[in-house]
């Protein structure tokens, strides 16, 4: 793992020996990517960054708090195009009591709201057929189906 400072913020980033893969964030903590970073601004920095320091064939990051409205995922693809990349959405979806599951154990048992989570799953599945309806590649993948151990292969077929 490599560290930089971008906007006085101490980043994480993985870069792969040869520089041709590039991924934002940690992957050390149940709660890490881009979730960790200050806001937006903060990735798209590190977006920047990562191209002029690497010109990565490929940049990988993902966020819960990023990766749930239209709006930004639309920026995100803008900036792909203007720095000659392809922007790729990768959504995982769950049952929701399989979702309700993880966010008890994740918590740790701290109460939260059940009708929030609910409009939660509901904006990202909104915000995955925005994507597609603007005609930006989009893949919604069945993350139950995947053992935990396998859930990289999502990143290899689009790599």
């Amino acid at each position: 793992m490599t560290y930089i400072e971008i906007g006085g913020v101490i980043t994480p980033l993985n870069v792969s020996d040869d520089g041709s893969i590039v991924v934002l964030g940690r992957y050390d903590k149940s709660t890490g990517g881009c979730d960790l970073f200050k806001n937006k601004a903060h990735v798209v920095a590190t977006i920047k960054y990562s191209v002029k320091r690497y010109a990565p064939k490929v940049i990988i990051f993902e966020g819960f708090i990023y990766g749930k409205t239209f709006s930004f995922a639309f920026q995100l693809n803008q900036l792909c195009k203007l720095l000659g990349y392809e922007f790729k959405a990768i959504v995982l979806r769950r049952r929701f009591e399989r979702t309700l599951e993880l966010i008890t154990e994740r918590n740790g048992g701290k109460p939260f709201s059940i009708e929030n989570l609910k409009h939660t799953v509901r904006d990202v599945s909104e915000s995955a057929k925005k994507l597609k309806a603007a005609g930006i590649k989009t893949k919604v993948v069945d993350a139950d189906s995947l053992p935990l151990n396998d859930m990289y292969t999502i990143l290899e077929e689009e790599i």
